[in-house]
């Protein structure tokens, strides 16, 4: 009877496979300290980037415009505070004379 292999090494086959994927290719140099790939290195750092540069334009470009706003002497913008509502259907009240 043969027994396949079990999850623990087919966990290891996809690792070693990822592993040669991004590595294989690579030249080794004897000093590790000085060697990083910079392809490798932008693409795992611009998505980080690129949202903190969003975000800080966006606060940029809101202060701008509250600026040009006071400026200009137009109120900013406010969210409204919602108030009560009026019930739809029910008793009327009736006025007695």
């Amino acid at each position: 009877m043969k027994v396949g292999p079990n999850e623990l090494v087919r966990k290891f086959d996809e690792l070693y496979e990822e592993y040669n994927e991004k590595w294989g290719d690579k030249k080794e140099v004897v000093e590790r300290e000085k060697f990083f790939d910079k392809t490798m290195a932008r693409e795992e750092v611009m998505p980080e980037v690129h949202k903190v540069l969003v975000e800080e334009v966006d606060d940029m470009i809101k202060s701008e415009l509250e600026n040009l706003r006071q400026m200009s002497g137009a109120k900013s913008k406010k969210k409204k505070k919602k108030g009560k509502t009026k019930k739809k259907g029910g008793r009327k009240k009736v006025k007695k004379i």
